[in-house]
């Protein structure tokens, strides 16, 4: 009978990347509750006022409130870099060791879409601000925001179904920021085309002993991140829940601004609402491709929608 939301996440992962494998292991407790039933002065909210026997039992319009949550969340981590490859860069050999982060975040989400999974109209947007170093031996702070509006341009049985416009975009801001919590852009949830990660500040690697005569470069990951997405969603069996998609992405991780070093990519792909959850096969081309970029055509996504 409760309108409060609790969670609790317990985990223990291991990744093997390049140059370096990461381990986390930890928890993370957060909890939420619609601001409508909140008391707010000057903002509105608050519960509705029960009716009189004498007034018409009617349900008052749907206001901005009705679709906002707040919320928080704790999770204590403890994150360790380890088999640091000889050839990595600087910056990811100076990540390595353990690291216990401790961080709170207030967070804050709009969700007026028509549908969870498949929407045609509506807008989801969320705000959360990580503050690590209450307690722990890491300090940051991690703003990040993100928001997706979709348009119906047509709903009509007689054409299919709807075919739907949505827009949407996300930034993340920090300073200097650990590995674990840096922005690395690229796959099937940012700039599809190009490979899981494989967008973000390049560093020199396969250097000598003194850091000299250096051979390659590496991702190293950015304090900053920008992605904006554009999709073209219709009908294909929307009885069967499966849907096409076109899309246009232009995003990048980076350290300093740089309009230029925004990757952009186009494709197409289906998605289908099946019984065991969603599914996403999406193939995505790579428009202006850099120099050390790594570029994957096919995207597979299970469980999920953007």
């Amino acid at each position: 009978g409760t309108k409060t939301a609790v969670g609790l996440d317990a985990f223990n992962t291991f990744k093997e990347y390049n140059d370096f494998n990461e381990r986390k292991i930890g928890f993370g407790i957060n909890t939420s509750y619609p601001l409508k039933e909140l008391r707010i002065p000057f903002f509105g909210g608050g519960q509705t006022a029960s009716k009189g026997s004498d007034e018409l039992l009617i349900d008052p319009p749907v206001t901005f409130w009705d679709y906002m949550r707040g919320g928080v969340s704790y999770s204590l981590i403890r994150d360790n870099i380890s088999g640091v490859s000889n050839t990595a860069s600087q910056s990811i050999k100076d990540e390595a060791g353990s690291s216990l982060v401790s961080a709170v975040t207030p967070n804050y989400s709009y969700d007026s879409r028509d549908h969870y999974f498949a929407p045609t109209e509506g807008t989801k947007s969320a705000l959360a601000l990580k503050i690590a170093g209450l307690g722990g031996d890491t300090q940051f702070i991690k703003p990040d925001i993100s928001t997706r509006w979709h348009y119906p341009l047509l709903k009509d049985p007689n054409w299919g179904g709807a075919y739907v416009l949505a827009l949407g975009g996300s930034l993340g801001w920090g300073s200097n920021l650990p590995l674990f919590e840096r922005y690395f852009i690229g796959g099937i949830n940012s700039v599809r085309g190009f490979a899981e990660r494989s967008i973000s500040p390049r560093v020199p690697s396969n250097c000598d002993a003194n850091g000299n005569n250096c051979s390659g470069t590496e991702e190293s990951g950015g304090n900053r991140a920008v992605v904006l997405n554009a999709e073209l969603l219709f009908p294909i069996y929307e009885q069967y829940g499966l849907r096409g998609v076109t899309f246009f992405d232009v995003g990048n991780s980076f350290n300093s601004f740089n309009l230029s070093e925004f990757r952009r990519s186009v494709g197409f792909g289906v998605r289908w609402l099946s019984p065991f959850g969603p599914v996403r096969v999406e193939l995505g081309f790579a428009m202006n491709k850099q120099p050390g970029d790594e570029t994957s055509v096919i995207g597979f996504s299970i469980g999920a929608q953007p």
